[in-house]
């Protein structure tokens, strides 16, 4: 048959809007030149023509538990937003529906996913790492408590390190997955240095986050010996740090406490009265809460309150539940790689909704990179998925 007429091929080509959507969706917060409206709109574009793609695609997944929670899930959220009248989420819910189903065509394959992922690695470390060389230039990298420049890029040093968090996460994996040393070695020196730059944001949140995430993967994906070696370093830098560094993480970990955020969930809390069961509606605005004279914020550093504020203790409890489904199903498919990035990246996204971000149902952000696309993974690959090895051969 004519290469031009192979169907192969062509399905191939029908896929691209979906891989530049997952690019866009991972590294263009990282690099995009224009306005973050046009960033987020381009992405939209290719979410809807790769779900469209999806639709007509020759794979389907295998229907299971995973895939009733989460139509339920959603069906609640859609029907709550329907219920108070909020365009805006019914709209926003549609999208992240059509990202679901995007993902089904390209999400259940690592002979797929992978080149997509070291794709969007390549801008977001040769930008990370030129400016960082641009502060070394001008003397400004400083390893002293939160003196790293890195508000400039991203408002403040947790937003910096719940950014950095998921690009780790992906690149340990690329390391660990790679068939040959070289390019593994490559990738593990870029998430060295990842670790690094996340460990200067002094923020606690992508510290559990990402050190849970890249645990996990350690553990389902490395040799033996990497994981040993990997055990000895972890127990090295700590032993450095609790010599050097002592003080400062005790204020870090143990002086500033939750850093007021417990005023916040109480807050919060005492307002739930009389909206336990269906909460205020969806995009029910939370207020602004005043901390402070000097301080005041306008979310609530918890996206679990926050879902329970808007749409109350179905909310969370079938949010929980559908992803309880989906963590069990990526856990039984653990010899399955690509289950095991799903597995890492949404357990870290997990603990970091709890302390970090907003807006649960909301554009293309770091909630998509955290929660949506690996929920997405986990039901895009067939809960009976052959056995394969670190190095997935399908």
């Amino acid at each position: 048959m004519d290469d031009a007429l192979n169907p192969s091929r062509w399905r191939a080509w029908l896929m691209l809007p979906a891989c530049i959507a997952l690019f866009l969706l991972i590294s263009s917060i990282f690099w995009w030149p224009g306005s973050d409206n046009s960033r987020l709109a381009f992405i939209r574009i290719f979410v809807f023509l790769g779900a469209v793609y999806a639709l007509f695609s020759k794979r389907r997944p295998s229907f299971d538990t995973s895939h009733v929670l989460f139509a339920v899930f959603w069906g609640y959220l859609f029907l709550n937003a329907s219920g108070f009248g909020e365009m805006q989420s019914m709209r926003r819910l549609s999208m992240i529906l059509l990202f679901i189903l995007m993902g089904s065509a390209t999400l259940n394959r690592s002979v797929v996913f992978r080149p997509i992922a070291a794709c969007a690695m390549v801008p977001v470390l040769v930008v990370t790492f030129w400016t960082v060389g641009a502060l070394a230039v001008q003397d400004a990298i400083h390893f002293s408590y939160r003196k790293m420049p890195f508000e400039a890029n991203f408002g403040n040093t947790v937003d910096a390190g719940t950014h950095y968090v998921p690009i780790l996460v992906f690149v340990t994996w690329l390391a660990l997955t790679a068939k040959q040393r070289l390019i593994a070695c490559a990738w593990g020196a870029c998430a060295l240095m990842l670790v690094v730059l996340i460990y200067l944001t002094w923020s606690r949140t992508a510290w559990l986050s990402g050190t849970i995430s890249v645990a996990l993967l350690l553990m389902f994906l490395a040799s033996r010996k990497i994981r040993k070696i990997a055990l000895l370093s972890f127990a090295a830098v700590t032993l450095l740090i609790a010599i050097y560094g002592r003080q400062v993480i005790l204020l870090e970990t143990v002086g500033r406490g939750l850093s007021q955020r417990d005023d916040i969930w109480t807050n919060i809390l005492e307002r739930m009265s009389g909206h336990w069961i269906f909460g205020h509606g969806a995009g029910a605005n939370l207020g602004i809460f005043v901390l402070s004279p000097e301080i005041s914020v306008a979310h609530a550093h918890n996206l679990y309150l926050e879902l329970l504020f808007q749409y109350g203790v179905c909310g969370v409890f079938l949010m929980v539940l559908a992803s309880l489904a989906c963590l069990l199903k990526l856990f039984r498919l653990r010899r399955n790689p690509l289950a095991v990035l799903w597995l890492a990246l949404l357990v870290g996204g997990m603990l970091a909704m709890g302390f970090a971000m907003s807006n649960f149902i909301g554009t293309p952000n770091r909630i998509w990179i955290f929660y949506w696309l690996p929920l997405a993974g986990a039901l895009a690959i067939p809960a009976q998925f052959p056995v394969q090895s670190v190095h997935d051969r399908d």
